[in-house]
């Protein structure tokens, strides 16, 4: 098919390579099909695993049925869950109430936690 002066050669796939169009899962399949098995290492799943967004993770898990077995081990581990170090309010929460409950006095606090970097500026009155 000729659109002014270029060409676009239109080609058969199978279903299976369609399914995915359009997602995160489709363009990591593809990279990977064509790095091929014995290219990918260690290294290149750490890199592709920083690339991912956790928003995305959900979706390439529920894509492992549509790519080949070896594709969807790698997948399996990129998409695995991220452990990052708890910050802000989390943080503070955790050793607030270990502090509590080691001297038993939960009963005499009502709890609020917030992001000290976050917080409102106080008025001063």
């Amino acid at each position: 098919m000729k659109i002014g002066k270029r060409e676009i050669i239109l080609q058969h796939t199978t279903p299976r390579n369609m399914a995915t169009a359009g997602r995160k899962s489709a363009t990591l399949i593809q990279a990977l099909r064509y790095l091929g098995q014995d290219q990918v290492d260690d290294r290149v799943v750490a890199i592709l695993r920083r690339q991912i967004e956790d928003k995305d993770r959900a979706g390439i898990r529920k894509d492992l049925i549509h790519a080949p077995a070896w594709i969807a081990d790698l997948l399996a581990k990129i998409a695995a869950a991220v452990l990052r170090p708890m910050r802000g309010k989390d943080r503070i929460g955790l050793k607030a109430v270990r502090v509590i409950d080691r001297h038993k006095m939960a009963k005499h606090f009502d709890l609020k936690f917030s992001d000290l970097l976050h917080a409102p500026p106080m008025s001063s009155q």
